[in-house]
């Protein structure tokens, strides 16, 4: 009996079925064209260089492969310049039973790194499925895990090395456990620890690859790596002080070389592997080793004051003295860092290269909008919209309202171009060709508009209305076509370079319309520039705060599900 295989589910099904019975979604009649995504159900990492995926993302090559998972370098061609990792998994292997949790706990699991925003974290910008398969977009991470440093290196690491990276774990780990809720990492080890090449330390992998394996759908798939886990994670009753075990246990292996298998839930003291180490570092690795958690130091932070109090009294620093960053290892030259291979369970290190797309250092925290966005992060949706829906109604109101008002007073208000609010926030909320002369040129002329419907008069004609609008527009537009040559390349680090450039703009395009608009009546002052200036600052940051939003929520509802 001649068969069909279904691309989407790998199934055998009788020849001349339109439809999949198993997932509903068509197969494909013999000789039409599918894609690689498609024609490769139930594997990853089978996606050749040049392939466009979700039409955005330009794969550039395959760094990782593993079980059900693959990691990818790609290149986003809607944000010229960065480069992203992109981790693709299958639920192929999965039966009918177990795909609709594996599904909807990936889509939990990855829609909450999206939110996270730490500079010891990778970011993680989109989540979708394509072909049958699901995919993670996030940093492209540069340097090495430290389990491959380890291996390379054939020596333990010294307590000078390790005792900044461990402050670096302590401060992220007290991150997660201070969101609500509380975020357990559980897998914490060396291969789930970057180290970029100036030193700063990025812990990566949630492990949501776990969700797309035969069998692990039940609660006990989170438990974490056996050797790391703690004792209580057998019983998967963890918490934070779970993650101090599996911390502690990977300091201990990083100063020992001991491999923590060997003696589950024992390990030697640390002197008496490595006597070198001090008699304090001793005390504070065997307390976060206590088989009881309440023995243990209860919080990261309560171990990072430790582990600074260390740094201080040993080496004569301080984490204010001495920033927790520590540079590569001197045997292991970051000009050599090469990608890191993919442990077998798909779960491993994260891809890295020359070039990322984002720096490895504070480059989260120090954007506005991002740290806004975080302190707006328990607003759905819906919620956001209806902020951003009442604050755009309450201005229409009080252009109405207050314009009479204000047309009575004795105020130059040509010094006050409004104007100047819209080139810049059109194209930070979606930097695209064309965004800047358009935004300006419609939402200029029906502020204008508004304005004239209030006044008993009108003081500018409409045919120079329409003509100052495109002629200033036109100037902004050829401005902001510098601005990637400006980037060079950094989109995701250059905030502060597109601010001033579109602020500048502003201070240039809005008093060109007020000039064209008055037939040349209107003279620009220091006054008008000003305001110009700081309100294409306003435009930029409102702006950049809609695509800021977007590019972590919109992701959801392009779902295939």
């Amino acid at each position: 009996m001649n068969e069909t295989r279904c691309p989407h589910c790998n199934q055998l099904h009788r020849q001349g079925a339109r439809f999949c019975p198993m997932t509903g979604k068509p197969i494909p009649s013999p000789g039409s064209a599918i894609s690689p995504a498609e024609s490769f159900a139930g594997l990853t990492g089978k996606l050749p260089a040049n392939y466009l995926l979700k039409d955005r993302y330009l794969i550039v090559r395959k760094v990782g492969q593993g079980g059900m998972a693959a990691v990818y370098q790609a290149i986003d061609t809607q944000q010229p310049g960065a480069q992203w990792a992109i981790k693709e998994m299958s639920d192929a292997a999965l039966s009918a039973k177990d795909r609709d949790f594996a599904v909807q706990s990936f889509l939990t699991e990855a829609n909450l790194l999206r939110s996270l925003r730490h500079a010891n974290l990778p970011v993680v910008v989109d989540v979708f499925a394509e072909g049958g398969k699901h995919y993670l977009v996030m940093e492209f991470v540069q340097g090495k895990s430290l389990q491959e440093l380890l291996r390379q290196r054939g020596a333990p690491f010294t307590e000078a090395e390790v005792l900044p990276w461990a402050i670096q774990l302590c401060e992220v780990l007290t991150y997660l456990h201070s969101r609500t809720p509380k975020i357990i990492f559980r897998d914490m080890k060396p291969s789930n620890i970057m180290l970029t090449p100036d030193g700063r330390i990025k812990l990566i992998d949630f492990g949501i690859a776990r969700f797309f394996k035969p069998g692990k759908t039940t609660d006990t798939m989170a438990l974490g790596t056996p050797g790391y886990a703690s004792p209580e994670a057998v019983s998967g009753q963890t918490d934070e002080r779970s993650d101090i075990y599996s911390l502690c246990i990977t300091l201990h292996q990083l100063l020992t070389l001991h491999d923590p298998l060997n003696s589950l839930f024992n390990p030697p003291p640390l002197r008496s592997l490595n006597p070198v180490i001090t008699v304090q570092m001793e005390r504070i690795i065997s307390r976060g080793l206590q088989n009881q958690r309440e023995r243990r130091w209860q919080s990261a932070k309560e171990l990072q004051t430790e582990l600074n109090q260390l740094l201080r009294i040993a080496y004569g620093k301080s984490s204010a003295q001495q920033p927790v960053v520590s540079p590569m290892p001197a045997r292991i030259s970051s000009a050599s860092v090469a990608p890191p291979s993919v442990t077998p369970s798909g779960e491993g290190q994260q891809p890295v290269a020359p070039g990322a797309g984002l720096p490895p250092t504070h480059v989260v925290t120090s954007r506005p909008t991002t740290r806004l966005l975080a302190a707006a992060s328990q607003l759905n949706a819906r919620q956001m919209v209806l902020v951003l829906a009442a604050l755009a109604l309450a201005l229409v109101l009080g252009v109405w309202i207050f314009t009479p008002v204000l047309n009575a007073l004795s105020v130059n208000w040509n010094n006050f171009p409004l104007v100047g609010l819209f080139g810049a926030l059109g194209y930070a909320a979606y930097p695209r060709r064309g965004v800047t002369f358009a935004s300006h040129v419609i939402l200029s002329i029906v502020l204008v508009g508004a304005i004239w419907l209030r006044l008993p008069y009108q003081s500018y004609g409409a045919l120079w209305l329409f003509l100052a609008a495109v002629i200033s527009g036109a100037v902004m537009e050829a401005w902001v076509a510098f601005l990637p040559r400006l980037k060079r390349g950094q989109a995701a680090e250059s905030w502060r370079k597109e601010l001033i450039w579109l602020s500048l703009m502003e201070a240039i395009g809005a008093p060109l319309f007020l000039i064209v608009v008055s037939r040349g009546i209107i003279e620009p002052n220091l006054m008008m520039l000003l305001v110009a200036l700081i309100l294409g600052a306003a435009g930029w940051f409102l702006g950049d705060l809609t695509q800021q939003y977007l590019l972590y929520k919109r992701a959801g509802s392009r779902l295939l599900y």
